[in-house]
């Protein structure tokens, strides 16, 4: 940080310029981060018509923002759930076929990354519960955003969710 030329040193003029720094790097950071982050949305969840909790208006043209990032960890568990109970898709090849889709991915990759990531088969059917499902939703996040999901922030959502079905 350089205090400007003009600056006179005062408490108040230091102050005010350190702030000013700050939010310029925080910003600065916030633009480097993975779009999926960047919209408090680990899975990249599209646009569609369902409203999500803590869902809000973003700037992004395709994927959902969510106001806190345990409300979007929420909706990627929440649509996990939905494939498990709607779908009877238990496996990490079945999830991974509907949440990456061929036409739209390399979804044979997805399903090896995801396999490998949580050390489970991608054919055994697994249980819907906190200890598989938060490894399946860090993996996602992983796979969507390029560096590793924060723990407690998956188990927040998966809280959230408990707590707001």
């Amino acid at each position: 940080m350089k205090l400007g030329y003009r600056s006179v040193f005062t408490p108040e003029n230091i102050k005010r310029e350190i702030m000013e720094d700050t939010n310029r790097r925080l910003s600065e950071y916030e633009k480097k981060k993975p779009r999926g982050l960047r919209n408090n949305n680990p899975g990249n969840i599209r646009h569609s018509s369902t409203k999500w909790r803590g869902e809000i208006k973003g700037s992004d043209p395709d994927f959902k923002t969510f106001e806190r990032i345990e409300d979007g960890y929420r909706a990627l568990i929440k649509l996990l759930k939905t494939y498990y109970n709607k779908y009877g898709l238990t496996s990490i090849n079945g999830i991974v076929n509907r949440w990456a889709p061929p036409n739209e991915n390399d979804t044979n990759a997805y399903i090896f990354f995801m396999a490998t990531r949580t050390g489970y088969p991608s054919n055994q059917p697994l249980p819907f519960d906190k200890e598989h499902i938060v490894k399946i939703a860090s993996a996602i996040s992983r796979m969507e955003n390029g560096i590793d999901a924060v723990e407690q922030e998956v188990l927040d959502g998966w809280e959230t969710l408990q707590k707001y079905p």
